[in-house]
């Protein structure tokens, strides 16, 4: 594409020139402007790229990606094209008469674009063979396509397409037919007719069922009907005899058909995402099988049967994830070429939570261990309560999830696992590694969070190459001193352990802020000066030098949060907010020491009890912070009682109050000073409402009544209620050139 483009600039610059000078064109009468090639020249170029998809052959035309609407004109009276690149325009519709401009097209290109539809008359391109027009708004096909007898390749990629023309098995030269991410809802009954068809792609349509004249695809060898709405396959489907490629998953398929002719030839077959409960006996024949994978189906029991490890010797990738097995075949271990096994999980770690998304293996057949070439192998969320005993035999074993299992330990011979690399064993129960779980010298990430590790190994400092490491949540007492040797580790994990220091002295990791290096230039300016934030991060440390406190004792929960959860919150500048769980114990009542006469008073005939309860909740200890005064208080005074000698005040020591007011007034001088007279200013403000009743701001109240006897607690006003207050805006007008900077 490029040269052929460089050489028509420059051989349309060189006619220009000869025709300015009134020199005949050395390309002769029949040369090609505008953007048209030789064909002298387009044999030049072709030689050099016959590996590409596009071959140029007599005449080709690359109009791509030039924002064209419509087409030139002088490209309409070109007829000698036989290749023409319309790629990547906006294109809407092309002229009635387009075909019949070209009829030595061989191959049209018009990927991209806006076309609604295609011009009729098909017929008069008769050796086209070639047709892209993938990503463009067609919602049919002219019925005249289907005369287009030397038709091999036709993609149609990401159209609007509904239907397909009836007679379209007429196109019997056909070997590929490209209809993903249309609107297809059936397919024609001639789509059998196509003998010749080799690949077939309809991913992503609305097909709900496919032709009975779909096994007499004798050539078919790739088949997609992946993301579609089959809800079963017609018995025909297991006539084709030559598939190598079968897609059909994310369907709604419950049971594959009985016969199946490709069992020779068949290599790669996906079937994920359906509701499959039984595999079919001729998977155990498939010799030539290499990847198959049938995960997030609905398998149940041992759905591979004892012949499947002994046919099925090239068998490279095998995924069985997301289903209900309970048991694998011994014969497995027999899958001598197997690189890849998934038994695990079908959601994703931050998805999957709690839940059992894997199957229900509670143990591996002993031939496993077999697996010499075994590079992957997930086995997480399972029901797996030990390994086999010669686990280690998995030596070209690279990756290794065992998350979420039940297993308490570990057999000794896992530390032979030497190119283990990754390795995941979370939400288990084990207590103890093995002593020489050092040996993995590849290992780089290690996962043992949420387990029930009290002690590491000493020889876990060897891993010299590990990066991660994941202690969250064990039963570590003390910090492991092998830290300090694990120079490579850049992420490390001990919260929520059991650990008798504070959480800010548990160990972490501050890695090294890595900026380039400053400018000397800005030496003197602002921007040369060192960040503010990163002064501390000098160097990655671990640190892990404090030792354990004898007198420290962890505080106890008090909203049922780990304290690491809320050091950790620190560290992060984050917050955390609980509901309060514990309602055990009563908080205690708030009182003021001074009621306001105008909203209460004692009620008459008080018991000494209460009186005394009164007077010592009266005594807030201010050193008490987790005091917080409620809102709702009992309820022990009435508006009715309040008379003018009835005004009493206690004291501290928790004495009886006289009733009478001399007493009341001898009282109350003992507790003011002498310099100031209360009551005189109680009188002179009251006196101008004649009432002790001063008007005052009325809470909102509860549900039940103020003054009913039977209402326990009442809203009060007091310093702990926030009036509300809204500022309004004010709306300020804008004034000339307000915005202009």
């Amino acid at each position: 594409m490029i040269v052929a483009s460089w050489f028509v600039k420059t051989y349309a610059s060189l006619e220009r020139k000869h025709m300015k000078n009134n020199i005949s064109s050395p390309l002769g009468e029949n040369n090609l402007s505008s953007g048209l090639v030789m064909p002298a020249i387009v044999n030049q170029c072709s030689d050099s790229k016959a590996d590409s998809d596009k071959i140029y052959s007599t005449a080709s035309a690359d109009y791509s990606s030039q924002s064209l609407t419509v087409l030139p004109a002088e490209l309409l009276l070109s007829h000698s094209i036989s290749q023409l690149y319309l790629d990547y325009n906006d294109i809407v519709l092309l002229p009635e008469n387009f075909w019949s401009c070209f009829p030595l097209l061989e191959l049209f290109s018009a990927i991209g674009n806006n076309l609604i539809s295609l011009p009729d008359e098909f017929e008069k391109v008769p050796n086209l063979s070639k047709v892209y027009l993938n990503e463009n708004k067609l919602e049919s096909l002219p019925d005249s396509i289907c005369k287009l007898r030397h038709l091999k390749c036709l993609k149609l990629t990401g159209n609007l397409l509904v239907t397909l023309p009836k007679e379209f098995g007429e196109i019997s030269a056909l070997e590929t037919l490209c209809l993903e991410e249309n609107k297809l809802t059936k397919l024609p009954g001639t789509l059998g007719l196509l003998g010749s068809l080799q690949h077939l792609e309809l991913e992503s349509n609305n097909i709900s069922e496919l032709p009975l004249g779909i096994g007499r695809l004798l050539s078919l060898e790739v088949l997609n009907l992946s993301n579609n709405k089959l809800d079963e396959l017609p018995d025909t489907f297991g006539d084709m005899p030559r598939l190598k490629i079968v897609e059909l998953s994310s369907n709604h398929i419950e049971f594959l058909p009985s016969n199946f002719e490709s069992v020779q030839t068949l290599q790669k077959l996906y079937l994920d995402n359906n509701v499959l409960r039984t595999l079919p006996d001729w998977l155990s024949d498939c010799k030539q099988l290499v990847e198959i994978s049938v995960r997030d189906n609905q398998l149940h029991d041992q759905p591979l049967t004892e012949k499947f490890g002994q046919v099925c010797q090239k068998l490279k990738i095998l995924n069985l994830a997301g289903n209900f097995i309970s048991k694998l075949p011994d014969s497995l271990g027999e899958l001598c070429d197997l690189e890849y096994l998934h038994l695990g999980s079908v959601i994703g770690e931050l998805e999957g939570g709690h839940f059992q998304n894997g199957n229900w293996l509670t143990s591996l057949p002993e031939s496993v261990c077999n697996l010499d070439k075994l590079q992957r192998l997930h086995l997480d969320e399972n029901q797996l309560y030990e390994l086999p005993t010669s686990f280690g035999k998995l030596t070209a074993l690279d990756t290794l999830d065992l998350g979420q299992n039940v297993l308490h330990e570990l057999p000794d011979s896992f530390s032979d696992l030497r190119s283990l690399r990754i390795c995941l064993l979370s939400k288990n129960h084990i207590r103890l590694l093995p002593g020489n779980f050092g040996n993995l010298s590849n290992l780089e990430e290690l996962r043992l969070d949420d387990n029930e590790i009290a002690e590491l190994p000493e020889s876990i400092g060897k891993l010299s190459k590990l990066k991660s490491l994941d202690l969250y949540h064990n039963k570590l007492t003390e910090i492991p001193p092998q830290l300090n040797q694990l120079k490579n580790l850049i992420r490390l994990d001990l919260d929520a352990n059991c650990f008798k220091i504070p959480w800010d002295k548990v160990p972490q990791i501050i890695p090294k802020a890595k900026y380039p290096p400053r400018d000397p230039n800005l030496k003197d300016n602002w921007r040369g000066r060192p960040r503010q934030d990163i002064t501390d991060m000098e160097n990655d440390i671990i640190r892990i030098e404090t030792s354990e406190d004898a007198n420290y004792e962890r505080p106890e929960p008090d909203l049922n949060i780990s304290e690491d959860v809320l050091w950790s919150a620190i560290r992060s500048n984050l917050s955390l907010w609980k509901s309060h769980s514990d309602t055990s114990k009563t908080r205690r009542d708030y009182t003021q020491n001074n009621h306001n006469p105008s909203l209460a008073s004692y009620e008459d005939g008080l018991s000494e009890e209460e009186k005394e309860d009164c007077d010592n909740n009266s005594d807030i200890d201010e050193e008490d912070d987790e005091f917080v005064p409620p809102i709702l208080v009992k309820k022990r005074f009435t508006f009715e009682s309040l008379t003018e000698n009835s005004i009493h005040m206690g004291s501290k020591s928790g004495s009886e109050t006289d009733s009478s007011s001399d007493t009341a007034a001898v009282q109350i001088s003992t507790i003011i000073s002498p310099s100031e007279d209360w009551d005189s200013e109680i009188q002179e403000v009251c006196s101008q409402y004649n009432s002790y009743r001063i008007p005052a701001y009325h809470h909102p109240q509860s549900a039940y009544d103020q003054n009913s006897a039977d209402s326990q607690f009442n809203f009060i006003p007091s310093d702990i209620h926030e009036y509300p207050y809204r500022k309004q805006p004010k709306a300020y007008p804008i004034e000339e050139g307000q915005f202009d900077d």
